[in-house]
């Protein structure tokens, strides 16, 4: 069970199924968006259905920030002033519903448009959506009011929504009319731009000054009765210039969710246990070619572990399909039509969540490792035990002593699911993968006790199956 040879360091990873952290919802853990102006035959070739069907059910509609300006009755999309049309995209809320019957067991997250719509819109459009028999238990009230709305003009005024107390007073009107109507609904918000993220009027929330307030506590003070979940967005490196950098981001999630929990805790003590914590965008950073690299997959592989360790409820990536050839990347998890030879082409971080949906469980349990650069995780599902480890080295293979503790008690076979160059590669001339397999299979030669050893090669994703010997 040894790849083939790079720079080797030594690893002990201890592994501990007696010490349980948290169990979550795949449906909801690995959610994606989708956009209104995808192609329509997109989202209706059986190809990509298949692909889609593979990895996801959980959809956030309409598309990011075309939510805060899309008109579910026409489809038409608005200009920055709220009433001239800026363009009428393909993909229309007729299409849209009919693609979520189409996917087994979907649901949609709907982006409730507060900016250029009315109460009564989102409350027909949710009673549109319950008509047509589609799974609907989540509303969100806008899109990045910090920083994409910051143009977006309310009664003549621009820079009107980047300012959280006009967001939570209309947050509060359409959550209180939804809650009336629709009791059963879960209110998100308020979907801001990174998670950090501190008021700042003129937009370019970056620039904000230290002592402004952080959007998340702010909306809790003034909306904490109506808010069921905290919804934030993140993309952690923007610039993606350094892959180094990038995955060393990871591992911010041990700072964010308890500093969200604390800010829960403080203005909602008496809900604190059953207020969720949605990131509703998440993605490296900006698309240039790093997003279209195996890296974004190593990175979105440890980003979701970190997210299910430190208590993220549930998780939309951005996005399945939109892809930037000008800027040499793009966030879809697919490619539709760039490689004709290829249609529907994965990319890494599509890879990455196919492999913890169906090689990784749900309940995770305490594991660590003596190398920094080798995160990981143990899990149980189905019956079966899983690890995951991730080698986030570009130049070093580990070959790791991993030890399962005493909770296994009897012999158990191996499957090892990895993803590496030897199974994804990226041609930046070529705009497209020049090696795509998905993650390759490996059995174990012979069962194992409680004790393996394993060499993990460079910039690797290795899913580990552990079944009973019998």
């Amino acid at each position: 069970m040894e790849p083939n040879a790079f720079k080797i360091k030594p690893a002990i990873a201890d592994i501990f199924y007696d010490k349980k952290i948290r169990t979550i919802n795949p449906h909801y853990f690995y959610g994606v968006n989708i956009a209104d102006w995808y192609q329509t035959d997109w989202m209706t070739d059986p190809k990509g259905l298949k692909k889609i069907e593979d990895n996801f059910s959980y959809f956030r509609i309409p598309g990011g920030a075309d939510g805060n300006v899309f008109n579910w009755r026409t489809g038409q999309v608005y200009n920055s002033d709220g009433t001239s049309i800026y363009s009428t995209p393909p993909f229309n809320w007729p299409k849209m519903a009919e693609f979520a019957q189409s996917v087994p067991n979907s649901e949609v997250l709907l982006i409730a448009n507060m900016m250029t719509m009315s109460v009564q819109d989102t409350l027909d459009w949710i009673a549109d959506i319950k008509a047509k028999g589609i799974s609907l238990k989540y509303v969100e009230m806008g899109n990045e009011p910090d920083f994409g709305a910051v143009n977006l003009v309310y009664q003549g005024q621009t820079q009107y929504w980047t300012v959280i107390d006009n967001y939570c007073q209309h947050y509060l009107e359409f959550a209180k009319a939804i809650r009336a109507k629709y009791p059963d609904l879960k209110l998100m918000g308020p979907a801001i731009s990174q998670i950090d993220i501190r008021q700042r009027k003129e937009g370019s929330p970056w620039l904000a000054a230290a002592d402004s307030p952080w959007w998340v506590e702010k909306f809790l003070e003034e909306c904490g009765p109506y808010v069921d979940v905290v919804s934030v967005h993140s993309y952690p490196y923007w610039s993606n210039d350094s892959d180094g950098n990038l995955l060393a981001k990871t591992s911010l999630w041990s700072e964010w969710v308890p500093k969200i929990r604390e800010a829960i805790k403080k203005n909602i003590p008496d809900r604190y246990n059953q207020i969720e914590i949605a990131v509703t965008e998440w993605n490296s950073g900006d698309e240039v070619p790093t997003t279209a690299k195996l890296v974004n997959g190593i990175f979105a592989a440890d980003y979701l572990a970190q997210m299910m360790t430190w208590g993220v409820n549930q998780t939309t990536i951005w996005d399945l399909y939109t892809q930037k050839p000008g800027l040499g990347g793009g966030h879809g998890t697919l490619d539709p039509d760039s490689d004709p030879s290829h249609p529907f082409s994965e990319r890494a971080h599509y890879w990455a969540i196919y492999m913890m949906e169906h090689y990784f469980g749900t309940t995770l349990y305490q594991a660590v490792c003596n190398q920094d650069d080798l995160s990981t995780y143990a899990s149980t599902g189905n019956g079966k035990k899983y690890l995951l480890f991730i080698n986030k080295s570009p130049s070093t293979a580990y070959k790791t002593a991993v030890n399962l503790g005493t909770s296994v008690k009897t012999k158990v076979k191996l499957n090892f699911y990895q993803l590496s160059s030897n199974e994804y590669q990226w041609s930046e001339n070529l705009y497209q993968a020049v090696i795509n397999k998905g993650p390759s299979h490996l059995k174990g030669s012979q069962a194992v006790g409680n004790r393996f050893s394993y060499t993990f090669p460079p910039y690797s994703i290795t899913c580990v199956e552990l079944t009973p010997a019998h």
